[in-house]
C-alpha cells in the first residue's frame, strides 16, 4: 500500500533537515549512507533523495536488488524524527533544478546546525554538494514511523 504524506509531513521534511537512507543486499546485509536533500513529489506520492554518488555506492547497488528504503528526517536543534520506509526504489535521471534544490536544502540544514554553535566551515565540508557526484533515488512510501526520542518512538504515525 503507497501512502501520500499529508502537508505537515510534506512541510517537515522540506524544512532541510539531517537525513539517512538504509537499503539492504540479498543477503539481507545492511546499507546506509547520509542523504544530502529530498523532495516529494505531491502529483504522484514519491519522495525523491539526493546523494553523493561515491558516498552511496553500496546504497545505490542495493536499492538496485531490493527496491526497498527506509530513511530518517532528524530535525538536530529539536531531535524531532520520522523514518518513511519505502518500496519502488531506484535510482533515477537528475532534473533541471536538482542541484539548486539539494544546495538550498543543505544550506537550510547548515543554519539549524550553526543555530546550535557547530563550526560553518566543518558543517560545509561535511556535507559539500559535487555536482559531479550528484544522484537521486526516487521511491514510494508505504510506511511512517514516530522516531523523536520519546514514548512514542517506534509506533507508526497516524496520516490523518
Amino acid at each position: 500500500m503507497v501512502i501520500v504524506l499529508n502537508q505537515d509531513l510534506q512541510d517537515f521534511i522540506h524544512q532541510g533537515l539531517s537525513i539517512t537512507a538504509a537499503s539492504r543486499d540479498p543477503r539481507l546485509i545492511p546499507s546506509i549512507s547520509k542523504a544530502l536533500a529530498c523532495q516529494v513529489l505531491p502529483d504522484i506520492g514519491a519522495i525523491r533523495l539526493f546523494v553523493n554518488k561515491v558516498q552511496a555506492g553500496q546504497l545505490l547497488a542495493d536499492i538496485v536488488s531490493s527496491q526497498r528504503i527506509a530513511v530518517t528526517y532528524c530535525l538536530p536543534s529539536s531531535h524531532k524524527t520520522i523514518q518513511i520506509k519505502g518500496r519502488h526504489a531506484k535510482q533515477t535521471e537528475l532534473l533541471p533544478g536538482d542541484l539548486e534544490h539539494t544546495q538550498q536544502y543543505v544550506q537550510r540544514l547548515c543554519e539549524d546546525l550553526e543555530s546550535m554553535g557547530y563550526d560553518p566551515d566543518t558543517i560545509r565540508r561535511y556535507l559539500h554538494v559535487d555536482p559531479e557526484e550528484l544522484a537521486a533515488i526516487s521511491f514510494m512510501p508505504d510506511s511512517i514511523f514516530e522516531q523523536s526520542p520519546g514514548e512514542n518512538a517506534g509506533e507508526p504515525m497516524e496520516l490523518s
